[in-house]
C-alpha cells in the first residue's frame, strides 16, 4: 500500500472516532420492541339476576259437612242444636250422655262401659212418615240410628260403624233382629258427618251427606220415634238434629 494512501485511510479512521466522541454518529443498535398497548377487556356489566319469586300455593279448603236441610217450619216436628246446654225431650239408659263444648259449638256425647248405652226421644210414637237427621261424629265402634221406635221395644235401624264399610237395615220385633238390605260406606274417626234416616210408608231411605246410602222396603213397623243406641264403650258425637214430615 502506498504511503499517501495509509495516510488517507488514517486519517479518515481519527476522523470517525472524533465524530463518534462528540455524538455526531449514532451506532447501530437494535430497535427496541415497542411495549405492548395496555388492553383493557370490559368487566361484564353487574345486572342483577332476577330470582324466582315463590308462587303462593293455595291450603286445600276444608270441606264443611253440610248444612242441616232446609224445611219448611210447619214440617218440624223437633229440632235440637244443644246450644243451651241441654238435650231437650231425651230419655237415656245404661250410658253417660253430656253436652260438650269444643269452641264456640255445643253438642251431645254418649258413652258408657255397659252393652247398648242408648237414648230415645220420649212421646213420638204416633210419627209415621218423616225424615230424622243428625250430625254425628264417631270417636270409636258405631252407633245404631233408630226410627219408628217404641222406646227400644221395637224399631227400624242402620248400623254405621267406624270399624267395618258394611252397612245394613235391621228390622227389631216382637223380640226378633232381622237385617235386610246392605250396602257399602266407609265412615273416618273424628269427623262430622250429616245422616238422615227417612222412612215414608214401606220405603226406608238413609244417606250421609246428602248422598243415598242404602233404600230398600219393609212393612213390618208402620209408626213410632227416634233413637240411638251403641256398643258399650262407644263414643258418639251428635248435633243439629232435626225431624220433619214427610207429605
Amino acid at each position: 500500500m502506498s504511503t499517501w494512501l495509509k495516510i488517507t485511510l488514517t486519517a479518515i479512521v481519527a476522523l470517525f472516532v472524533v465524530r463518534l466522541a462528540i455524538g455526531l454518529i449514532q451506532p447501530l443498535l437494535p430497535a427496541a420492541a415497542p411495549e405492548p398497548t395496555a388492553s383493557f377487556t370490559q368487566l361484564p356489566t353487574n345486572t342483577d339476576t332476577p330470582r324466582p319469586q315463590p308462587t303462593n300455593t293455595l291450603r286445600p279448603t276444608r270441606t264443611p259437612s253440610p248444612s242441616p236441610t232446609n224445611v219448611p217450619l210447619s214440617s218440624i216436628l223437633y229440632e235440637e242444636d244443644f246450644e243451651d246446654g241441654r238435650a231437650q225431650g231425651w230419655e237415656t239408659y245404661f250410658s253417660t250422655w253430656t253436652i260438650e263444648q269444643e269452641g264456640s259449638n255445643y253438642f251431645w256425647v254418649g258413652t258408657g262401659p255397659e252393652n247398648y248405652p242408648q237414648a230415645w226421644l220420649a212421646e213420638t210414637s204416633q210419627w209415621e212418615n218423616y225424615a230424622f237427621e243428625a250430625r254425628v261424629r264417631i270417636r270409636s265402634g258405631g252407633v245404631f240410628f233408630c226410627v219408628r221406635a217404641d222406646t227400644g221395644s221395637s224399631f227400624y235401624n242402620v248400623f254405621i260403624n267406624s270399624n267395618d264399610t258394611n252397612i245394613q237395615f235391621a228390622q227389631y220385633l216382637n223380640g226378633n233382629y232381622e237385617l235386610f238390605g246392605n250396602g257399602r260406606v266407609s265412615i273416618l274417626r273424628n269427623k262430622w258427618y250429616t245422616m238422615r234416616f227417612e222412612v215414608e210408608g214401606t220405603d226406608l231411605r238413609f244417606y250421609i251427606d246428602n248422598k243415598l246410602i242404602l233404600k230398600t222396603n219393609s212393612n213390618g213397623i208402620s209408626s213410632g220415634g227416634v233413637g240411638f243406641y251403641m256398643g258399650g264403650g262407644d263414643e258418639i258425637h251428635f248435633d243439629d238434629m232435626l225431624i220433619w214430615q214427610l207429605d
